[in-house]
């Protein structure tokens, strides 16, 4: 018998000075986290911590990604990650300015605790 989906916590979360509603829940991976920390010009955000809290993770400029960044060289839907066997993959879903892991352009590539990913001027440091 199937369980029924947890419908998790409701959030609010401030970006660039707008409230926004996030739910979290129903097929959650634990443990891993990216560090957020914004170089971008008139960004609002410095750093904050962001939970990896499902198998597919997007992220992007549009209200849609489960972490929206604040950056206008991040492509509406830039990229996302993957949860695969216990390993997070990073994809870059052809966003026009490319995704970055530790300096190296990529389209797919399997992370890595401590890693830095570059989207934009943002730099996010995944740890597992």
């Amino acid at each position: 018998m199937a369980k029924p989906e947890d419908p998790g916590e409701e959030t609010t979360i401030i970006i660039g000075g707008v409230e926004r509603q996030r739910r979290s829940g129903g097929d959650k991976h634990k443990g891993a986290t990216l560090h957020v920390s914004s170089k971008a010009p008139l960004s609002s955000e410095s750093s904050r911590i962001v939970p990896i809290d499902r198998h597919h993770f997007t992220i992007g400029r549009s209200s849609a990604c489960n972490l929206v960044l604040d950056d206008q060289k991040t492509s509406r839907i830039h990229a996302q990650l993957v949860e695969v066997g216990g390993k997070h993959i990073a994809e870059d879903l052809g966003s026009v300015n490319g995704t970055f892991v530790d300096g190296k352009f990529i389209k797919k590539a399997v992370l890595e605790s401590g890693n830095v990913i570059r989207i934009g001027d943002t730099e996010l440091r995944y740890l597992s």
